[in-house]
């Protein structure tokens, strides 16, 4: 898929106020952001992980050290017609030092190499990117992976009101929909074809 275009943000988009997700769940996981095809680390933590229904003991002797460290968060500014892929650590020196110092004595996930905060990775929203980045949010909230730590996530409501649609697959070859409200179509075409 190219980059989309710069679209000027609609009305709908510029009463938007911009808000911020931080990446986390009960497992300490890393996620995927399917929209943009980007990976975030998800928020560290020794007591989160002690809630899963295996609780903590596969966590080891060093890692039970680990201070709790922040997932990367996603600030999207619907004024801008922009995300923006953000780590906390970034400010945090003194909390990176205490990861590197705990990291060394942790065999299994010392390489060698201090940990460092991820670069910013600034991204262009066009308004079928936006509308779909809300919604794929919107389910990662509900199903725990992601915590509205500044702001407020746009309610369905307010994402019916943008002139965006959900893409379908937004890194799409062609083969298939662009668009979710495509799919019923596309599966009754298939279907037909082959016969059923």
């Amino acid at each position: 898929m190219t980059t989309p275009k710069k679209e000027t943000p609609s009305v709908a988009a510029a009463r938007l106020e911009s808000f911020v997700v931080e990446f986390g769940d009960l497992y300490c996981r890393n996620h995927t952001i399917g929209c943009l095809r980007l990976r975030a680390r998800g928020a560290w933590s020794i007591t989160k992980l002690h809630q899963r229904p295996i609780g903590g003991r596969d966590i080891g002797t060093a890692m039970s050290s680990m201070p709790a460290i922040p997932g990367q968060r996603l600030r999207v500014v619907p004024k801008e017609m922009k995300a923006y892929l953000e780590d906390p650590l970034a400010d945090n020196a003194d909390l990176l030092e205490v990861i590197n110092a705990v990291a060394q004595n942790a065999r299994s996930i010392w390489k060698g190499a201090p940990f460092k905060p991820v670069p910013t990775v600034e991204l262009a929203l066009s308004n079928d990117l936006l509308v779909t980045l809300i919604l794929e949010l919107h389910r990662k909230l509900e199903s725990g992976n992601v915590e509205v730590v500044k702001g407020r996530l746009p309610t369905i409501e307010d994402v019916q009101k943008l002139p965006g649609r959900e893409l379908f697959d937004p890194w799409n070859n062609g083969r298939k929909p662009t668009y979710v409200e495509d799919v019923p179509g596309w599966h009754e075409r298939l279907e037909a074809q082959a016969g059923l």
